[in-house]
C-alpha cells in the first residue's frame, strides 16, 4: 500500500515540475519503454533546469522530465550488508564506462556522433546507448546487475542508459539520500519534511535541487512518446480518478 509520504512526494513533484516550466505533468506515467511506470513526469518547451544544457544553447528546446519518489531508505536501497562494496564496484564500473566513452567509442564507432551541429567538440553528443562495442556492452550489463543488487530493480539504469527523458530526478525527504548513492545520470530533488507532512515550511522554499541531473538529450521520438503517455495518464485520472493502465 502506498504511504502518505510517498503520495505527498508525488504531489509535490508535480508542483515542482510546474514551477520549473512544465506545461504538461502527470503522476503514474508509463515510460517510453512500457516495462516501467514512473511516479511523475513532465514536458516543457521552456528553458532547461540544467546549467550544462543551457551552455549547449538549448534555451527553447522541448525537454522531458521523469521523477521517482523515495520516501524511506528501504524504499530507495535494498537492505544488504554488501551495500558499501556494491557502491564501490559501481564507481569502478562508471570509471570504465567513462573511459570507453571518451577514448574508444569515438574512434571505433564515429557514426554514433549525433548531428547537433555544435561548434566546439566538447559540446558534441554521442548515442552511446547504441554502441555495439563488446567491452562497453559488458560494462553496461554489469552496471545493470549491480544496480539490481543495490536498488532491487534496474529501472534507474534503464531509464538513464536509454535516455528515456532529458532529465531524471529522485525526489526524497531532505537528508534521506546521499549524493554518492545516486544512480548515474540522476539528480536529487529534496523536499522539506514539513512540506511532506502538509505543515508549513518555516522559511525558504519547500524544495531544493541538491544535485543537478545530467542533461541526457533524449531522442525526439522518446520525448514525443513520453508526452503522449503524460496525456494518457492525465486524461485517465481526470475522467476516472484512477491511475492509468499499462500501455
Amino acid at each position: 500500500m502506498e504511504s502518505n509520504a510517498h503520495r505527498a512526494l508525488k504531489r509535490l513533484s508535480r508542483v515542482y515540475l510546474r514551477a520549473v516550466g512544465c506545461c504538461a505533468v502527470a503522476a503514474e506515467v508509463q515510460s517510453p519503454v512500457p516495462k516501467h511506470r514512473v511516479d511523475a513526469a513532465g514536458w516543457s518547451d521552456g528553458p532547461p533546469i540544467s546549467d550544462a544544457a543551457r551552455r549547449r544553447g538549448a534555451v527553447r528546446t522541448p525537454a522531458t522530465y521523469i521523477i521517482e519518489c523515495k520516501a524511506s531508505r528501504t524504499d530507495f536501497l535494498r537492505d544488504t550488508r554488501e551495500r558499501d562494496a556494491l557502491l564501490r564496484r559501481r564507481a569502478s564500473l562508471e570509471t570504465q564506462r567513462a573511459d570507453l566513452e571518451r577514448s574508444f567509442i569515438p574512434e571505433a564507432e564515429p557514426h554514433l556522433l549525433r548531428g547537433d551541429g555544435f561548434l566546439f567538440a566538447d559540446l558534441e553528443s554521442w548515442d552511446f546507448a547504441s554502441s555495439r562495442l563488446p567491452a562497453y556492452r559488458e560494462v553496461l550489463r554489469e552496471l545493470a546487475r549491480v544496480d539490481r543488487a543495490i536498488y532491487g530493480d534496474t529501472k534507474f539504469c534503464v531509464l538513464a542508459a536509454w535516455r528515456l527523458a532529458d532529465f531524471l530526478l529522485i525526489a526524497a525527504p531532505r537528508g534521506l539520500v546521499h549524493p554518492s548513492e545516486l544512480p548515474r545520470g540522476w539528480g536529487l530533488l529534496e523536499f522539506e519534511r514539513g512540506a511532506i507532512r502538509g505543515s508549513e515550511v518555516e522559511e525558504g522554499p519547500a524544495w531544493r535541487l541538491r544535485v543537478e541531473p545530467e542533461a541526457l538529450q533524449s531522442p525526439e521520438r522518446r520525448r514525443v512518446r513520453l508526452l503522449r503517455n503524460i496525456a494518457v495518464a492525465g486524461t485517465r485520472r481526470a475522467v476516472t480518478g484512477r491511475a492509468p493502465a499499462n500501455h
